[in-house]
């Protein structure tokens, strides 16, 4: 339940955001994250919401939710094609890193439906297991 009040807060957070900076990408997928707009002449966004990791326990894997924010960096000084990732997560109060690429369709048009596939590598542990080292990241993505 607490998850829910606080991903209906960012969505009203980042739905307020968007309107005042159009081309604000939010992305429904692996992860449930907010990308700020992209200015020409930068290769970067950032990006804030909640984003998996997979625990190792041993005799089981399971996923675990958090909170996240990323860096992405485009190789096209545009913002599609390839992506450089930096990830920044809190897990059941334990924080990892997550590098990692993705390769990002975005249309020009605004109003057109777009996707980014790619993996991230998280390091760190949580307090009762490892992460697996390899995360997969699979979301379509709706700009306001």
């Amino acid at each position: 339940m607490r998850i829910l009040a606080v991903f209906a807060f960012l969505t009203l957070v980042a739905t307020s955001f968007a309107q005042s900076r159009p081309q604000g990408t939010f992305w429904l997928g692996t992860s449930i994250m907010y990308e700020t707009p992209w200015q020409p002449g930068q290769n970067y966004t950032f990006g804030f919401g909640f984003a998996p990791v997979v625990r190792d326990s041993g005799s089981r894997n399971d996923a675990r939710f958090g909170l996240a924010a990323e860096a992405d960096f485009y190789q096209d000084r545009q913002p599609r094609g390839l992506a450089i990732v930096g990830r920044i997560g809190l897990v059941d109060g334990g924080i990892y890193g997550a590098p990692g690429v993705y390769y990002v369709s975005r249309p020009r048009d605004t109003k057109d439906i777009s996707f980014r596939a790619g993996a991230l590598a998280p390091f760190g542990s949580l307090n009762d297991g490892d992460l697996l080292p390899w995360i997969l990241e699979l979301a379509v993505g709706f700009r306001f």
